[in-house]
């Protein structure tokens, strides 16, 4: 199972509690800037925090992997 963490600055409703509940039960996560205009690409530095807040480390985001194990994790699910 993948869950985004929307970095919108408006959408930071995924909170640090969930993500860890989720990672216990063995979820993956996928930062997304729901970007709409290139300046919307700023606002991953939130996506970023809240992911920190909820104890993830960089291989629990799917986009901070190597583009051959992200691209295998697809195929697999």
């Amino acid at each position: 199972m993948w869950l985004e963490i929307n970095a919108s600055p408006e959408r930071l409703d995924l909170g640090a509690h969930l993500i860890r509940t989720a990672k216990a039960r063995g979820a993956k996560f996928i930062i997304s800037t729901d970007a709409h205009h290139p300046r919307h690409l700023r606002s991953m530095r939130f996506g970023v925090i809240t992911a920190r807040r909820g104890w993830l480390a960089p291989a629990d985001i799917m986009n901070t992997l190597p583009l051959e194990q992200f691209a295998a994790s697809l195929r697999r699910n």
